[in-house]
């Protein structure tokens, strides 16, 4: 009976394992020249806070000289639902500051299907992190 029991629990565990890595989605860091060019547009994802929750938003960013400005449509916000958004762009690395006084420590990757993302820790009145991808 034991090792019925030990025999199930390994076949969940090695399908839950194996389920888990076909999920995993594999990013690398975007060069200089793509982060420089690639910036600049609609990004769409996930703020998701200390506790886990996920709170969906977008941005909308412009690029002169590696300086960025635009805005955030955050609608589930207490705070601002519509701050604006200035940061630079050096190297993959993405810095924002919103008008809320949110502060992201971004950094820009692509996925196997050439889609970028950015993802980093953020800082301010809620504490969190930022997933995002390029829509357009």
């Amino acid at each position: 009976m034991l090792r019925r029991i030990i025999s199930a629990f390994t076949i969940f565990l090695t399908a839950g394992l194996l389920l888990s890595a076909c999920q995993t989605t594999k990013h690398v860091a975007t060069t200089a020249e793509e982060a420089a060019s690639q910036i600049a547009g609609d990004w769409e994802g996930d703020f998701i806070n200390s506790r886990g929750t996920h709170y969906p938003l977008s941005f909308h960013i412009k690029n002169t000289n590696s300086q960025l400005s635009g805005y955030a449509d955050i609608p589930s916000s207490s705070h601002d639902t519509r701050p604006s958004v200035k940061g630079t762009v050096r190297g993959n690395k993405v810095d924002w500051k919103t008008s809320s006084n949110f502060v992201y420590d971004l950094h820009m990757s692509k996925d196997a299907e050439g889609r970028y993302h950015l993802s980093g820790p953020v800082s301010g009145p809620n504490h969190g992190r930022l997933e995002i991808r390029k829509v357009n």
